[in-house]
């Protein structure tokens, strides 16, 4: 019985010890990775501010913000990547502790089920909140995949313009203008109307 025991305690503590290493790694590995990605926001966006005042080209400045566009949707990709594995890990981490609880219980017989399901229970609510941070990611993320496709298509149709007859620029370029100031309406007026239904929902 008490082989039984260290075994199953062995086990358990080999299993949370992997995952606090996981975790510590992980945390130092996303703090170098954030470190870097900061370094390379900062000099891109003073790359583009300086281009700015550079270019009175709207094609160029349209351009840049593409491609900023691009980097900040790459890094909220990589965010959302790691609130994900975070949650997962801690998860698994809360499942071992209530299986270490319960293994302790039948073969050990001593009443520790409360203390397990209590600290369990912390660790599963730390998850929820990587999960929560994990949809947070996301709703950025397809923030910026939608303002970089209505960016792209706007692209697209100032080129498509550029190649039509001189006589149609001006009626097709008004037109252009028109979209984009209906979009940004409609995307400010979305936003207390999200805010809205938030508060509606708490």
């Amino acid at each position: 019985m008490i082989f039984e025991i260290l075994n199953i305690f062995t086990g358990i503590m080999t299993s949370v010890g992997a995952s606090l290493t996981l975790i510590i790694f992980k945390t130092i590995f996303d703090k170098k990775q954030n470190q870097q990605e900061a370094k390379e926001i900062q000099e891109d966006a003073d790359k583009i501010i300086g281009d700015a005042f550079k270019s009175d080209d709207v094609i160029d400045l349209m351009l840049k913000n593409v491609r900023e566009l691009r980097e900040y949707y790459i890094i909220s990709k990589r965010q959302a990547t790691n609130a994900f594995s975070a949650s997962l890990i801690v998860c698994f981490l809360g499942f071992i502790v209530y299986v270490a609880g319960i293994a302790v219980f039948v073969f050990s017989g001593e009443d520790t089920l409360l203390l397990t399901t209590i600290s369990g229970t912390i660790v599963e609510v730390i998850s929820g909140l990587f999960f929560g941070l994990y949809r947070h990611a996301i709703k950025q993320l397809n923030i910026y995949h939608q303002r970089l496709g209505t960016t792209e298509k706007y692209l697209t149709a100032i080129r498509l313009v550029d190649k039509m007859g001189q006589n149609q620029h001006d009626t097709m370029y008004r037109h252009i203008i028109e979209c984009i100031l209906i979009d940004n309406r409609m995307q400010l007026e979305k936003v207390p109307e999200e805010k809205k239904d938030k508060d509606g929902n708490n």
